[in-house]
């Protein structure tokens, strides 16, 4: 009975990866396979915005890709595979083979990168997914903070914004407890309960309804974040993944631009604003 061995790892930082870096791991996967006792080839898969796929055994075609707004590349799936499949695969179509070794990158995923590596000499796989860790460590983009996910950005939204209705919701028992006493309200009956709350409302008392709207206000925002995801999507927007070739080279240039002029105005509006404050406490005293 053969022995199987394999190694597996996922990252959640984003990445950008050109052609020199597609190349080089392209050239480890190689480098591997040549040790191999038997006939491999590399396999690319492609899929693409607009719902499209190709696959090649050919990285220049992919690379040759226009990567364009609307056509622009989803996934890569870089895969090692046997030239001459097993028995138990060989009636199998080619896309449902098991590889031998395997490179995604995604556009689609929270974790936009992972490799897979198995067979039956554990010694091949751990050296192999060693270089491929190494590799993969180039091209991961930095400052991207795991506790600060698209998600956890929505629950923190929704979890503040929930808790100040609650507030708001409270202010507004606390205001109608003021017109009427727990004692009181224990001996009503549920009809006088409804006229009584009605009674309150057409005294057009401003801090209740001023309470009252803001509960409404932060109930609608509460339920848009939910639905909408701004937080989420802007994360998404500036925390991206990308292949830098085709159209996308010139795209991505001008956007890492806008976000270094983005940084300095907020930068240079902070230091204003702290030597504006610093300047009139000193007037001040």
């Amino acid at each position: 009975m053969n022995q199987k061995a394999g190694v597996s790892k996922e990252y959640k930082k984003n990445f950008v990866l050109d052609e020199t870096k597609l190349r080089k791991i392209c050239d480890v996967l190689r480098e591997h396979s040549a040790k191999l006792d038997f006939d491999t080839y590399i396999n690319f898969y492609v899929s693409l915005e607009d719902d499209s796929f190709f696959e090649t055994t050919n990285v220049d075609e992919v690379l040759q890709e226009d990567n364009a707004p609307g056509r622009g590349i989803l996934n890569l799936l870089i895969e090692i595979r046997r030239t001459e499949p097993k028995e138990e695969e060989n009636h199998k179509p080619e896309l449902e083979r098991k590889a031998i070794a395997a490179v995604a990158f995604t556009r689609s995923r929270e974790n936009p990168l992972l490799f897979l590596v198995r067979g039956t000499n554990r010694d091949w796989c751990v050296l192999l997914a060693d270089e491929l860790d190494a590799q993969i460590h180039r091209v991961l983009t930095r400052g991207h903070y795991t506790l600060l996910s698209t998600h956890a950005l929505d629950i923190v939204v929704f979890l503040l914004l929930g808790g100040l209705s609650l507030i708001g919701l409270s202010l507004v028992v606390y205001k109608l407890g003021a017109h009427v006493s727990l004692e009181e309200v224990q001996k009503m009956s549920m009809e006088d309960r409804t006229e009584r709350i009605l009674q309150l409302l057409n005294k057009r008392d401003t801090t209740f309804g001023v309470i009252g709207a803001i509960c409404m206000i932060c109930m609608a925002i509460v339920v848009a974040v939910v639905e909408l995801r701004p937080l989420s999507r802007l994360v998404e927007k500036v925390r991206r993944s990308v292949f830098y070739w085709g159209d996308m080279v010139p795209i991505h240039d001008a956007f890492q631009k806008r976000m270094v002029q983005v940084k300095w105005g907020v930068g240079i509006a902070f230091l204003v604003s702290l030597l504006a404050s610093i300047i009139g406490g000193l007037l001040m005293r």
